[in-house]
């Protein structure tokens, strides 16, 4: 089956179990990989091989894309090997993906909050039009770790 076509497909599937957000992203990602495999690969999904992945992902990584994106890349095709070749799907005979190791991430130090950052968030939240509103929020995204646009889209 033509790689386009199949990606189609996946994406078709995919539809119904993800958010619209997940199914932009794995769009701009399978356009990526599309044109990448246009001039690199097989166009039929069955002549695909472990190293068109790895040679896909090491494009990747030379456009300088964070490990972390490189990453996602390679979850997006596995997901896809494994739907393609799914028994129900029976498009291809193998996941050529697993045999390529996933891509690792640098180790991340995550920096912590002192005594005196808390304590001057907190002093600065007082100084504010709707101090013991700021309070709040500063003491919740302190115990719930929550991401600052979660709070925001909270009523």
């Amino acid at each position: 089956m033509d790689l386009q076509d199949a990606i189609d497909g996946y994406l078709l599937f995919k539809t119904g179990a993800a958010s619209a957000e997940t199914i932009k992203t794995d769009s701009v990602l399978f356009r990526q990989f599309a044109r990448w495999a246009a001039t690199e690969a097989p166009r039929d999904v069955g002549e695909f091989e472990p190293e068109h992945v790895i040679a896909y992902l090491d494009h990747q990584r030379g456009r300088g894309l964070a490990a972390s994106t490189v990453k996602r890349h390679y979850a997006l095709l596995s997901a896809f090997w494994s739907w393609l070749t799914d028994p129900d799907i029976g498009l291809v005979d193998a996941n050529i993906v697993d045999p390529v190791p996933m891509p690792k991430e640098p180790k991340r130090v995550v920096q912590v909050l002192t005594i005196d950052n808390v304590l001057a968030l907190l002093a600065a939240a007082t100084h504010t039009e709707q101090p013991r509103r700021d309070r709040a929020i500063v003491l919740f995204l302190l115990d719930s770790c929550c991401r600052i646009s979660e709070v925001a889209g909270l009523e």
